[in-house]
């Protein structure tokens, strides 16, 4: 340490710090260990990536006012618009896809992990769910260290050029994650240098009461009793709700998109409110009290994930020791949820556990625990990935996927499924309402003199600019799109943005001048009022002549494309999956320029066969799109509640929905899904993607009621 802070190397460094607390201001302040002083008695200068804390804030005022002034700065950046590669490529997807999962693969593979992983089980069969949500705890971990590189690296490069050889010098906490950091941080030119002893470990300290306090109340059952399970009652199915709306309405979101035919009996179905920006409100619960659904709050569901006393130490990690010592606390962390959940399960009666959220390491506690308590888990795809990635991997009983391209995509995920099913895109029943409902606002649109309409879908959230960003790049999209209304008088505009009511702060100085249209009456923005009336994609894009989307939002793409609009995805050079099979230029942009020359080009001839047409490669996204796939996926959790109301236990009532499945949709609509992913596996795979479409069986002889007595 010594050389690399002293005399003239200081002259060609610069040092970063994640974020800066009071705490470790002062403890590295007084040891000297974070700055050194510099040529001249100058303090050197500290670049804070993310967070200056307002307490550090007060403490390095109130030093300046005692004569100390330090050099620190914390930056400003957005990470999509500024953060690139030394090729000039965008940061996104080496940290989302690549980088993380390449640090990773070694490890799992290493047989002395493997054999560490299992003397922390409990149980041989929780093997599978542990080994996926440790990999998707590491990823997550590896993920944020991997974004501060990333940045540091940048930054060096960029702002400090006639630095030449120089260094960066990243200050991370000196745990497991440093060993597994240290080969790819100096291949970026970034050095680390450990921070220890930065976090008292409050958390460890308070867990012993923490958990003596929860399992109290769960051993005496206070507080949760009015949940709580009678012997013999009848079980039910839980529903992971995660902002995804609660209305019945055919337009709109919806994490009950499969209930809208209500063939369950009412209290069978409930949801359950665990983050604390989406809870039922009471205008939310008289939409659920309509529908028949129970629900259950943040608070609620906390107190009946209360663990009994004797259950609270129980676990294997304490055999975790040496070079794997660091998963002694993920694994901690993976029992305790995992036994909250299962008391949960057991206290609700839950049989089925539905979730379109698994990409959550959390999930797979999910997943243990309702196996564990005798049920079933079921995933529901939530959106197209164009290639397989790490944080997709899960190991849950039923997966419902969009078509059978998915089950490959899984499988080289690392995921392990039970029954992985074809079902198609959820919201395919929507589509004819969707292009009535478009017909009349694209009929505004032409009253105000368009004759041509384009639907912009903007998926880009650009909420945390140093986290995930964009907002320079949306503004330039907004900007692009003003320019051609002002150019031609005859072009109508519709907005779908994932986040309308963010856009007036996200456009910032272009925000007005889309207003102007708006108020005109050429541009029309589809908002909503609440997230249970959050429009679909498709009811922006069913009336417009071509539909736009970012490659990054691929889902509503996929959509509007099902729903018959002609689609194109601006794709800024990024990898573009699936997509190459496409002739260049028809579906995927590098640029609006490039883009808005096939928009001419569909205006002179709308029969061009190739502009906007994903027939393709549509197979691969999405199958059966026959507006059937609440009714299959609603069909299937029916028949899986109707073996548990007569008895059957889980491994039966599994075997017995899939067959049933089977005989009314096609053999290969079922598949099964295990790890590793042989060759044999794969090739299977690629033999049934070689006619696309699943198997298609006639459709009455498998047909059956869902649960009616």
């Amino acid at each position: 340490m010594k050389s690399l802070l002293s005399g003239d190397n200081l002259l060609s460094q610069e040092a970063f710090i994640e974020s800066l607390g009071a705490g470790a201001l002062l403890r590295h302040l007084l040891a000297g260990s974070l700055f050194g002083r510099g040529p001249l008695g100058q303090d050197r200068q500290l670049w804070v990536l993310y967070r200056i804390t307002p307490t550090a804030q007060r403490l390095l005022a109130g030093l300046k006012r005692l004569g100390f002034f330090l050099r620190i700065q914390e930056m400003d950046y957005d990470f999509y618009d500024d953060v690139r590669l030394p090729d000039g490529t965008r940061s996104l997807e080496e940290l989302h896809y690549h980088v993380p999962a390449r640090l990773l693969a070694p490890l799992e593979t290493d047989g002395d992990y493997i054999r560490a992983v299992r003397s922390g089980l409990r149980r041989d069969s929780h093997e599978r769910y542990l080994r996926v949500f440790l990999s998707k705890r590491i990823f997550e971990e590896l993920s944020g260290e991997v974004r501060s590189i990333l940045v540091a690296s940048w930054f060096f490069r960029t702002r400090f050029p006639s630095k030449g050889a120089g260094q960066a010098i990243l200050y991370l906490p000196g745990d497991w994650r440093f060993a597994l950091l240290k080969e790819y941080a100096q291949g970026a030119g970034v050095h680390l240098m450990p921070l220890r002893g930065l976090a008292f470990p409050w958390r460890d300290l308070l867990r012993p009461g923490r958990a003596f306090l929860l399992g109290l109340i769960g051993e005496l059952g206070i507080l949760a009793r009015g949940f709580r399970t009678r012997k013999n009652s009848a079980p039910r199915v839980a529903v992971e709700m995660y902002f995804q709306g609660i209305g019945k309405d055919l337009l709109c979101h919806t994490d009950f998109f499969w209930y809208r035919r209500q063939r369950f009996p009412a209290g069978t179905v409930f949801g359950y409110f665990a983050h604390p920006q989406d809870q039922p409100t009471p205008e939310r619960q008289a939409l659920l009290r309509e529908r028949g659904i129970g629900w259950i709050t943040q608070a609620g569901l906390w107190l009946r994930m209360a663990v009994p006393v004797r259950r609270l130490w129980r676990g294997g990690e304490a055999r975790l020791t040496g070079r794997f010592a660091f998963l002694k606390p993920l694994v901690r962390e993976f029992y305790d949820r995992f036994e909250g959940w299962v008391q949960f399960f057991k206290s609700t009666g839950t049989r089925i556990h539905v979730s379109s959220t698994d990409c959550f390491p959390h999930s797979e506690a999910v997943h243990a625990a309702i196996h564990e308590a005798g049920g079933v888990s079921v995933s529901l795809q939530r959106s197209a990935d164009r290639e397989p990635r790490l944080m997709r991997r899960t190991a849950v009983d039923v997966h419902f996927g969009y078509s059978p391209a998915v089950g490959l995509s899984e499988l080289l995920s690392g995921s392990w499924v039970r029954q992985f099913v074809v079902a198609g895109h959820p919201y395919d029943d929507a589509f004819e309402a969707a292009r009535e409902r478009s017909r009349a606002l694209a009929q505004r649109l032409r009253q105000a003199g368009a004759s041509f309409i384009v639907c912009f879908m903007d998926e880009n959230e650009g909420v945390h600019p140093k986290l995930v960003g964009g907002r320079r790049q949306i503004q330039g999209d907004y900007r692009f799109l003003c320019e051609r209304l002002e150019e031609d008088s005859s072009l109508g505009l519709v907005l779908k943005p994932k986040r309308p009511d963010l856009l007036p702060d996200r456009l910032g100085p272009v925000w007005p001048r889309l207003k102007r249209w708006m108020d005109a009456g050429r541009c029309l923005l589809l908002n909503s009022d609440s997230s249970d009336r959050r429009l679909l994609p498709c009811v922006g894009s069913s009336g417009a002549d071509v539909a736009i989307s970012l490659l990054d939002g691929t889902t509503a793409g996929l959509q509007s494309f099902l729903a018959g609009t002609r689609t194109l995805l601006l794709g800024r050079g990024q990898d573009q999956g699936l997509f190459k099979a496409l002739q260049r230029e028809t579906v995927v942009f590098d640029s609006w320029g490039e883009l808005w020359e096939a928009v001419k080009r569909l205006r002179i001839d709308p029969d061009h066969p190739g502009i906007g047409n994903w027939e393709p490669v549509i197979d691969r996204l999405a199958s059966g799109r026959d507006g059937k796939t609440s009714e299959r996926i609603a069909e299937y959790l029916g028949w899986l509640l109707k073996a548990f109301e007569q008895g059957s236990p889980r491994e039966e009532a599994l075997r017995c929905a899939g067959k049933r499945y089977e005989q009314a949709w096609g053999p290969s609509w079922v598949q099964e899904l295990t790890q590793p992913a042989s060759r044999e596996a794969v090739s299977r795979w690629e033999g049934i993607l070689e006619g696309i479409a699943p198997e298609k069986a006639p459709r009455g002889s498998g047909e059956a009621a869902l649960i009616h007595d």
